[in-house]
């Protein structure tokens, strides 16, 4: 997956390892579990990702770690769509 595929896409806040720019601290942990939409990226840093929670709420993630947990769940998806084709197909 491309990063500009990812504009759009779910993304749930996890803790994460600073990196000295971007450092986890408490304005993040509100988010930890939290659905959020991701809408961009910071336009000097690309490689963080800016997630809005809703309501105002909107928090820059590292982009790896953004693109890692989309593709995962792009895969658990797939499989899941698999999954159910199969079970209608058993019926």
């Amino acid at each position: 997956m491309e990063t500009k595929d990812l504009i759009g896409k779910e993304f749930t806040g996890v803790k994460f390892e600073g990196d000295g720019r971007l450092i986890y601290d408490t304005s993040y942990k509100k988010f930890q579990g939290k659905i959020g939409k991701i809408i961009n990226f910071h336009d000097k840093y690309p490689e963080y990702t800016n997630v809005d929670f809703g309501s105002g709420n909107k928090i820059h993630f590292p982009t790896e770690l953004v693109k890692k947990q989309v593709e995962e769940n792009d895969i658990t998806e797939d499989i899941n769509v698999v999954l159910a084709r199969i079970e209608r197909l058993t019926r």
